[in-house]
């Protein structure tokens, strides 16, 4: 319809031009609009699934942090049940054998009370008693080691072979023993 070539009256005015090249730049801007709306769109989408990534990751972080926590709470309580029993048993090796049976140790205990009850008194014959006392304390002490030396020797002599825990058990007593005497 519009041949350049024709020379009716049917031309363009400046106008026109004009009006036709702003809505070409329009067209255009509006594409241009609209191609950045979807770079926008899509962006914000991306910005979106990044953040939701990070979130979930965050989650798992947390998620590995708690079980790392839980893990490590664990070893550690592990490990204090395992120190606490070693301590438990390391004290019940160190804990000094006793010297006497239960019996003669409560008597020595009433005995000495009874002799610090009657200082007031009579200061000389408490003393005198205590050392009477302690003299008893330690025959009866002397006795006893005595004693567990005849039976190891006993078993000795019969060729009989003595258990280590046996020979074990003496030989706390007497590092009990000793160490009471080094420490007096």
């Amino acid at each position: 319809m519009n041949d350049p070539r024709r020379t009716d009256d049917a031309r363009l005015s400046t106008a026109d031009l004009a009006a036709a090249g702003e809505r070409a730049n329009e067209r255009v801007n509006d594409r241009a609009l609209d191609q950045a709306n979807a770079q926008q769109a899509n962006a914000q989408r991306q910005a979106q699934s990044a953040q939701q990534a990070q979130t979930a990751a965050r989650a798992q972080s947390d998620r590995d942090v708690t079980r790392e926590v839980q893990r490590t709470q664990h070893d550690q309580q592990a490990a204090t049940a395992a120190g606490a029993a070693a301590n438990r048993q390391a004290a019940e090796q160190e804990r000094p054998t006793p010297m006497f049976a239960r019996d003669e140790t409560n008597d020595f205990h009433q005995r000495w009370v009874d002799i610090q009850t009657g200082f007031v008194d009579e200061p000389r014959q408490a003393v005198e008693r205590a050392d009477a006392l302690v003299a008893a304390a330690i025959k009866r002490l002397a006795e006893s080691f005595a004693q567990e030396r005849s039976t190891l020797e006993q078993q000795w002599a019969r060729g009989a072979d003595v258990s280590t825990e046996d020979l074990r058990l003496a030989l706390r007593k007497y590092r009990g023993f000793f160490d009471r005497l080094l420490s007096v």
